[in-house]
């Protein structure tokens, strides 16, 4: 068993003033740099090599910002569901108000001849 002494638990990634920045930054900078932000290259950690207890607390800091990411995407997902059974009613009732249109033109054109 290895204990390792744990230096700046990320736990401020949950604090409401927390700057998360969006999933487009990240994409970005993975783009450019082919790594995730704060965490080293492959080649700075084959060179310089990783201190576990700074490695383990970037990563759950990852996965802390994943949660959110993940929270709000659950967010969008239910707003995105409750307007869709909105604009599903509302096409119901559109058909409906349709449909006796065009019986009530029905009605009216058979009375016209």
């Amino acid at each position: 068993e290895v204990k390792v002494e744990v230096v700046d638990c990320p736990d401020y990634v949950f604090a409401k003033n927390y700057d998360l920045v969006t999933l487009k930054e990240v994409a970005s900078y993975i783009k450019q740099h082919s790594h995730l932000p704060e965490i080293p290259s492959a080649v700075e950690m084959e060179t310089e090599g990783v201190e576990l207890g700074v490695m383990n607390m970037r990563l759950l800091k990852k996965i802390e910002e994943l949660t959110l990411y993940a929270i709000d995407q659950e967010k969008r997902l239910i707003q995105q569901e409750e307007k869709l059974s909105i604009l599903e009613l509302q096409q119901a009732q559109i058909d409906l108000l349709k449909k006796e249109l065009g019986a009530l033109r029905e009605e009216i054109g058979g009375k016209e001849e």
